[in-house]
């Protein structure tokens, strides 16, 4: 089992994301990584305080947060991470997902753990959210999770259930690497899982059918574990993917977004949608990178 080394926590001090912290903790001490919570303070326009009323400039403000910051980071740290768990503490100033990415780079993140926002997929104007960025430009793998619902239920900190969507276009051998050095170790249950449209032809339903086959074989010969795949009919692939994943009990959702020479491609898999209106934690692969097997 490969180790992560870093694990990057941002924290907006929301109960959302002292859960994130906690998942955190649970990869950092799994994996004997350092852990960084780092809280953004989203810059203030100059003119702030006198829209406001407020005898106050923005840079007192901003200096007034950072001391509050640093003291919330610091209850956060005794309260959510274990004594075993190398923690340190960052605070930036600006775009939120800028500075993750800032900071993600700067201590070489191999994790960036995230809980979503209630309304992450766009503002009022329909803006994407600032995790829609991160998804889709961050070097290493990010998990965003919601925050558990107040029922009672905790949800469990592995994974032991892992749903992956692919198609006859998607990196198998970057997925492959990330199940095996990071995942396997947890003995999960491996679903792939495909949506074609009702008016499939079937020499397209029996090709990937044997796609389906294939993969699976190779992957259980290498010793991945209990690997099953379905393919099910339906007109919106992404809602078909929810409505499978909460509805079978997985843990897990594994995207991936590609990279084309050099260039970030369109978000064709929709992975920010899946991202921002599931129900499950997912981990998304920034892929292209290397030359894959699909």
């Amino acid at each position: 089992m490969n180790r992560l080394k870093h694990i990057l926590c941002p924290v907006d001090f929301s109960e959302a994301s002292y859960q994130a912290i906690e998942k955190a903790s649970f990869f950092a001490q799994l994996f004997q990584a350092d852990l960084t919570l780092l809280h953004v303070i989203n810059v203030l326009p100059q003119s702030f305080g006198v829209v406001f009323g407020l005898d106050i400039n923005s840079n007192n403000m901003v200096e007034k947060a950072t001391e509050n910051a640093r003291t919330l980071l610091r209850e956060a740290k005794k309260n959510y991470v274990p004594y075993a768990v190398t923690c340190k503490s960052s605070i930036r100033v600006g775009n939120h997902a800028e500075q993750i990415l800032l900071e993600a780079d700067e201590i070489s993140a191999d994790l960036i753990v995230l809980n979503l926002p209630e309304m992450a997929s766009s503002d009022a104007s329909g803006k994407a959210s600032y995790t829609d960025h991160l998804v889709l430009h961050a070097d290493c793998p990010v998990m965003t999770f919601r925050a558990n619902k107040p029922d009672g239920i905790e949800a469990r900190k592995g994974f032991r259930k892992i749903l992956i969507p692919v198609n006859r276009n998607s990196p198998l051998a970057e997925i492959y690497r990330y199940l095996d050095q990071y995942l396997s170790f947890m003995a999960p249950e491996i679903t792939l899982f495909s949506v074609l449209p009702p008016d499939a032809s079937d020499l397209r339903k029996n090709d990937y059918k044997l796609f389906h086959q294939m993969t699976t074989k190779e992957w259980v010969g290498k010793g991945l574990g209990k690997i099953t795949a379905v393919i099910q009919e339906g007109t919106d692939a992404r809602q078909g993917i929810r409505q499978y994943a909460l509805s079978h009990g997985y843990d897990l959702l594994l995207l991936y977004t590609n990279v084309r020479e050099g260039h970030y491609a369109e978000d064709e898999n929709g992975v920010a949608n899946l991202v921002n209106h599931a129900s499950v934690p997912v981990i998304t692969l920034r892929t292209g990178k290397t030359t894959s097997s699909a």
